[in-house]
């Protein structure tokens, strides 16, 4: 079989300097990306006015900060106006005053009153305002490194990821899952928006790969691990995509279970660990949110209000409380919800601005790789790898293990589609970026461990032709020389 000469996971690991030097060339060239759009993966335009709303909320929290203090507002995100807000669960979201929060924190100005963002911690933003407070430089300087950061920030935890495909499956699917990373315009404009600050969104996945080095990792280390992932990832972004994050988190730790082909019980404890203590996280940072909903609006139930509220607007929650924007929502049919995302583009070589090719029907010549593409690109590389795992006993757990992974790992985007269906139907200009947490990178991993083996396999064809060739060369050369009769002494 072509593909059984191939890569031995046991055998033959990058060292430390290799994966290192990796990190780093990785961290670079996805950090140049995410904070210049380098590599013109996404339309220019819309890499510069790209959730421009949500990052001003993160302004305004600087900006108020900068005059009444942090915690004068509990610390929570949101923008300055000139007249008081109302108080009512339903907050509204100026995304026009927004934008021009970039403008306030530049020139120094804000207005009178703070409307609160009340659907996360906004713990992204101490990060800033505490930089904002040590440095000495020019508000721009300062709003660049504060971009830099954030960038950076995203293209390590990514760098770490491959890493981890590196370690486990090898260089190919290291690689060709680095360059789905790099040429994905999803990540492009999500990169370095202060907002969204993405690398929180895979930190509790790189937390569960790094514990995978440790293989005698009792029960209780899972849940810790996963505990703290989650926390810091709720802090610092909230709850947005949060059924994607908790599915991600448990990817490497999948594999690793199977590849090992660890007995049941230890297998079950483990999982079981690490689901409870990222749930943990989750619920430990739903605490310290309320606290601060609490103590901003000076009522001891406004916190719970909020969180019962919020969570209903944006799944199934009872319609007669919301206004008809959310209802849409609330009553769109999953199934519709669904495949309009697998539409959605995954890689687009022309960068265009995606509005443009919202329309299948629109394809040119160069048409974009869509979701459903990278569906059917999984679909046949399962069929492939299910006959190398029967033909290759020496492989079979490595195979098995990561085509589970991969499979599980559609169920962090499905999550969100499904249980969080009010919000995905209103907010398609996002929520695709779902899709990489993980599933386009392990489908990338797949194909490119499969690429690999097949040069390997060819290599070792061409190598053993050219030996053989030689051979019968050297053979002919041989029988071709005139035999010498001896000279008389």
């Amino acid at each position: 079989m072509a593909l059984e000469t191939q890569v031995n996971l046991q055998e033959g690991r990058p060292g430390a300097t290799a994966q290192i030097l990796f990190i780093l060339i990785a961290t670079l060239c996805l950090g140049f990306g995410f904070v210049e759009n380098t590599f013109g993966v996404a339309n220019q335009t819309w890499f510069e006015q790209h959730q421009k709303d949500t990052e001003g909320h993160v302004m305004g929290n600087m900006v108020r900060s900068s005059t009444h203090g942090l915690w004068e507002h509990s610390g929570l995100n949101g923008i300055t106006q000139m007249s008081q807000p109302r108080w009512a669960l339903e907050r509204p979201w100026n995304g026009g005053l927004a934008k021009h929060h970039e403008e306030m924190y530049l020139e120094g100005r804000s207005h009178e009153y703070y409307n609160p963002y009340f659907s996360q911690p906004g713990a992204q933003a101490w990060i800033f305002v505490a930089l904002d407070g040590l440095l000495e430089w020019e508000q721009k300087e300062k709003l660049s490194l504060f971009r830099w950061v954030t960038g950076i920030s995203s293209a390590l935890s990514l760098a770490f990821i491959l890493s981890w495909l590196l370690r486990v499956a090898g260089w190919g699917a290291a690689t060709v899952s680095g360059i789905s990373m790099l040429f994905s315009p999803w990540l492009t404009v999500f990169g370095a928006n202060l907002w969204w600050f993405l690398s929180a969104f895979f930190l509790p996945m790189v937390f569960s790969s790094l514990a995978t080095l440790r293989p005698n990792l009792r029960p209780l280390g899972w849940f810790t691990l996963s505990s703290l992932g989650l926390f810091i990832k709720c802090m610092l972004t909230g709850y947005e995509y949060i059924s994607t994050a908790l599915v991600m988190s448990q990817i490497p730790l999948i594999l690793d279970l199977i590849r090992k082909n660890d007995p049941m019980q230890r297998a079950l404890s483990k999982l079981i660990a690490s689901s409870s203590g990222a749930l943990m996280g989750v619920f430990l940072t739903l605490i310290i949110l309320g606290v601060q909903i609490s103590i901003y609006r000076q009522d001891p139930m406004a916190g719970i209000n909020h969180l019962v509220h919020s969570y209903g607007k944006r799944s199934s929650g009872a319609k007669e409380s919301l206004g008809h924007h959310y209802n849409r929502g609330l009553e769109a049919d999953v199934g519709k919800v669904v495949d309009g995302y697998r539409r959605g583009i995954c890689y687009d070589l022309e960068s265009k601005p995606l509005k443009e090719r919202s329309n299948e029907s629109q394809d040119s010549f160069m048409r974009p790789f869509r979701f459903n593409d990278l569906i059917s690109t999984l679909k046949g590389l399962t069929l492939i790898w299910l006959l190398w795992a029967w033909i290759s006993s020496k492989r079979r757990w490595l195979l098995i293990s990561f085509l589970v992974a991969t499979w599980a790992s559609i169920l962090a985007p499905l999550s969100w589609y499904v249980f969080f269906k009010a919000h995905s139907t209103v907010h398609w200009h996002m929520n695709y970026i779902c899709w990489h947490m993980p599933f386009s990178f392990m489908v990338a991993g797949m194909t490119g461990l499969t690429i690999q083996c097949w040069i390997a396999f060819l290599w070792k064809v061409i190598s053993y032709l050219i030996r053989k060739l030689k051979r019968n060369s050297n053979s002919n050369r041989e029988l071709k020389e005139p035999e010498v009769p001896p000279q008389p002494s």
